[in-house]
């Protein structure tokens, strides 16, 4: 079976706004692993070069819409519903106290994420037809920001709770 880093290699030819925009695929799909995440993250750092264009942006701007109001809160929703249970019940006894604190703050860096995920929607509604290079400056930021934030917060995850839990098979 194909991966994400996987499709994003085969994404061929064209200047780099083409080839965001072939990877915009990937959006839309649900990821298995941190690792998927991370491939997402690189799509995502490149959106707001891809959207300079108003056509672009009202064919792809669904995308995005869809991976933060779909995909992200049913990743967060899947952890804190399983992965963090399996890791508050199977830490040793000498990790419990570590493990969590460190779900905690999971569940803290959820909440805070779900309101960066917000602000960009909030942003992208409020895009010009013709945005202009203060409007996408401010999105570049907000996206930037979001991507740093699932970037530290899947690290830690692996960290401090990943080694716990029961993954799918292909995680």
């Amino acid at each position: 079976m194909a991966t994400r880093a996987d499709d994003a290699g085969a994404v061929g030819g064209g200047g780099k706004g083409q080839r965001a925009m072939e990877e915009w695929r990937l959006l839309g799909r649900a990821w298995r692993s941190h690792e998927e995440l991370r491939e997402l993250l690189r799509v995502l750092r490149r959106l707001p070069d891809a959207l300079t264009d108003p056509a672009t942006l009202r064919r792809e701007g669904p995308k995005l819409r869809d991976f933060l109001q779909n995909a992200l809160p049913a990743h967060f929703q899947e952890e804190e519903d399983r992965a963090f249970q399996q890791a508050l019940e199977r830490a040793p006894a000498a990790r419990r106290s570590g493990v969590s604190r460190a779900v905690s703050e999971a569940q803290r860096e959820h909440v805070h994420m779900a309101a960066q995920s917000k602000a960009i929607l909030d942003a992208l509604d409020g895009l010009p037809a013709g945005p202009r290079p203060v409007d996408l400056e401010k999105l570049e930021s907000l996206v930037s920001g979001l991507c740093d934030a699932l970037a530290r917060h899947a690290d830690k995850e692996d960290r401090d709770l990943i080694p716990y839990v029961d993954l799918p098979e292909g995680c």
